[in-house]
């Protein structure tokens, strides 16, 4: 199976993500984007790769004890961004931002966590994301140079704050429309202080 853990947001914070999505969707040509759908608007904190199916309950176990240690805490939107850069883009996202400094630490605790059952080890750094969506990739160099103007007027706007409350552990089926996820864990942080 092919496994990553993340995070999702509540129903409120789903709305946001949603209406920030139909703002890059008006700013952009039509047929410029491939909006993420909204049951997959999420927070990869580590992508595992191909895991046997018989390793799972192992580390589901190591995972709860490793996100056990962490108590739960705010996130909110940052700005928009996008990989590789603004005028080469293919993904779009928002990135998140905590004032308490624990996603980092969530994050390497995951990383640490899930080390002995991923495929590989990750060489990239650690971006807290939501990815809004993919630049289609027939789009022509007007419309890329549109859609980095488009970044640079759009604001995020304010939200509340999202509470971390637990994570996923999800298996990811690739389709030629999209992949399919089904959560096989959620496991919550510690309650917070």
């Amino acid at each position: 199976m092919r496994l990553f853990v993340g995070l999702w947001p509540p129903p409120s914070v789903l709305k946001a993500l949603l209406a920030l999505q139909e703002s890059l969707r008006l700013a952009t040509l039509p047929g410029t984007l491939r909006l993420t759908e909204a049951d997959q608007l999420h927070v990869t904190l580590r992508f595992l790769g191909e895991v046997p199916e018989e390793r799972t309950p192992a580390l589901r176990a190591t995972l709860e004890k490793a996100v056990a240690a962490t108590a739960g805490f705010p996130v909110e939107f940052a700005a928009f961004g996008a990989f590789p850069a603004p005028k080469r883009a293919r993904v779009l996202w928002v990135r998140l931002t905590d004032e308490a400094g624990a996603l980092g630490p969530l994050q390497q605790a995951v990383e640490e966590a899930v080390a002995p059952f991923a495929k590989q080890a990750e060489e990239r750094a650690f971006h807290p994301h939501v990815t809004l969506a993919r630049v289609r990739n027939d789009v022509r160099s007007g419309a890329q140079l549109q859609l980095a103007q488009a970044l640079g007027r759009i604001a995020v706007p304010p939200t509340e704050p999202w509470p971390v409350a637990a994570v996923r552990l999800v298996a990811s089926e690739p389709r030629p429309e999209g992949p399919l996820h089904r959560t096989l864990a959620e496991m919550p942080l510690a309650a917070r202080r």
